[in-house]
């Protein structure tokens, strides 16, 4: 069983684990509204919804934590493997109740890492709680590993390991090609009304403040102010304290505003380069999607980012999270487009050495029939 938040967690962090999935496993999915996802993969996967708040709601994670009490005993599940931190914990807690015998949560970033205290202390406490009541768990980069181990999360007073070069979902190399994006860069670009001479910036992700929007929309700004040519595409479900969400008067000229898309590729391909000036990541997905395309990033040199960017190779790491670092990187990929090119072909290559979906998956697998192993062989012995 893999519990997650929502449905959209499904499409950007599970879609190639159901894809890629032995044909003899049963595999249930619980989260909010994810059965709309049951026409799009085989038949032998069972979607439950099941509500789970993002944000805290106490009375309503009660409710929600016995309810999946309730399917996990019906279920009679043997793994229950859980990402995200809301889910995380009450399937945690679910599967610890039900004595699952292999509970697994994979750490995909840290809620806490931009608070302060007393809310840090609260958000580290329910971290340090689903290591301890689970079985096994892991997180989805070294760096984040390594993160986690210098605030006293760790197992067995070690790191928590990584599979693999770490990932959660792996790149489907089908679907993020570069020749792919040489083929159809014109046509999306065409689509979204932008010549196929102008020089484009991406975002892609989930807008909040995080992630550093207010930092790449106010660079664009002056970005654009010196080069009329250049277009951002701004795309993501928008959140509370997006800027533009809160600066309204915001002109957006060769802005384009892009909401929910269950096809990423399309504005990657139509791109040059990737922003993510991010205060916290687990991994970033999104960063070897347009690395695999041939798309390099300019992204934070924070846990997680420093795992999926590999600096003045696939992309351009800041020191220092700013709009004027940010804006220094844009204008020096937007003027030497000699070190852009060569940062576009080595993406690729770093992408299917390391993070090809099918060896991702393959390596979830085998933790599972080890972990499965062990519990008949203990089972037998007692």
């Amino acid at each position: 069983m893999r519990v997650v938040t929502s449905s959209e967690v499904v499409k950007f962090h599970l879609k190639n684990f159901l894809k890629y999935a032995p044909k003899d496993y049963e595999i249930v999915v619980v989260g909010t509204d994810v059965r709309c996802h049951s026409s799009q993969y085989s038949s032998n996967i069972k979607w439950i919804n099941l509500n789970i708040e993002r944000k805290i709601r106490p009375f309503k994670d009660l409710i929600s934590l016995f309810k999946l009490i309730q399917i996990v005993r019906s279920e009679k599940v043997d793994v229950l493997h859980s990402i995200m931190p809301k889910s995380g914990l009450l399937a945690s807690l679910a599967g610890f109740a039900t004595k699952t015998p292999i509970r697994i949560h994979t750490f995909t970033g840290q809620v806490w890492a931009t608070r302060r205290n007393p809310m840090r202390f609260f958000l580290k406490s329910i971290d340090k709680l689903i290591v301890f009541v689970n079985t096994q768990c892991l997180t989805d980069s070294f760096s984040q590993s390594d993160f986690l181990n210098k605030n006293g999360i760790n197992w067995q007073g070690k790191p928590l390991p990584v599979l693999g070069f770490g990932s959660l979902d792996g790149i489907d190399l089908a679907v993020f090609d570069p020749e792919l994006r040489i083929q159809l860069r014109k046509k999306f670009r065409t689509q979204l009304g932008i010549s196929d001479s102008s020089f484009v910036f991406i975002y892609l992700g989930r807008k909040n403040r995080d992630k550093g929007v207010q930092f790449i929309v106010e660079a664009f700004l002056k970005i654009r102010e010196l080069h009329p040519d250049c277009y951002l595409l701004y795309v993501g479900p928008s959140e509370d304290d997006d800027v533009l969400r809160a600066h309204p008067q915001i002109d957006l000229k060769n802005i384009v505003v892009v909401d929910r898309t269950i096809t990423p590729e399309n504005y990657i391909y139509a791109s040059d380069v990737f922003c993510l000036p991010s205060q916290r990541e687990g991994f970033g997905t999104s960063v070897i999607e347009c690395a695999a395309a041939g798309v390099p990033t300019i992204g934070s040199r924070i846990p997680g980012l420093i795992d999926s960017i590999v600096d003045q190779k696939t992309g351009l790491l800041l020191d220092q999270i700013s709009t004027e670092s940010l804006f220094n990187c844009m204008l020096n990929l937007y003027q030497d487009r000699r070190l852009l090119q060569s940062l576009s072909v080595n993406c690729p290559d770093f992408v299917i050495k390391k993070f090809d979906a099918q060896l991702v998956i393959r390596n979830t697998f085998l933790l599972y029939k080890e972990l499965l192993g062990q519990q008949i062989d203990q089972t037998s012995a007692k």
